[in-house]
């Protein structure tokens, strides 16, 4: 595997994750829309409980990223994640996420949620690698939810 540097994203990154984004995960939103998502998260990371916006790189270039942002609503982080298309299946998302998972830990927080369309079998072998669990199987939308406890998966490994 190539050398890679993780890294938080930062506010001078903006333009380059919008591009990256754009390229990567073709979208209805516009990339001003995009641009304001991206640079919304990138300044979250001072709250409480902090958003995590991490970054993959090979030096200056965007392999993977990885948002981690705590949804009150759902008393857990939201986890969104791209990996480059002519990166991916090399375990760089898997990675990146387990890292920003940790980071959420540390501070704290031990509830993930992920959303998949039902019909992305990589997105889901990597959640079921990380040892989420399907939460939601939604008649009304093309999204499943999945779940990670990490106290339930302490309980687990013991079990």
């Amino acid at each position: 595997m190539e050398k890679l540097t993780i890294r938080d994203a930062e506010p001078n990154d903006i333009d380059t994750i919008t591009r990256f984004y754009v390229e990567e995960h073709p979208t209805r939103h516009s990339s001003e829309l995009i641009n304001r998502t991206i640079k919304f998260n990138i300044h979250q990371k001072q709250t409480t409980p902090p958003t995590h916006f991490l970054l993959a790189c090979n030096k200056d270039k965007i392999l993977a990223l990885v948002i981690l942002r705590y949804r009150r609503s759902l008393n857990a982080y939201e986890v969104e994640y791209i990996t480059r298309k002519t990166h991916r299946h090399r375990g760089i998302a898997f990675h990146l996420i387990k890292f920003g998972m940790e980071k959420c830990i540390t501070d704290g927080s031990f509830h993930f949620v992920a959303n998949t369309s039902s019909s992305n079998t990589n997105s889901i072998k990597l959640l079921q690698k990380l040892q989420f669990k399907l939460n939601d199987s939604s008649l009304h939308s093309e999204l499943n939810t999945y779940r990670f406890d990490s106290n339930s998966s302490k309980n687990d490994e013991k079990n």
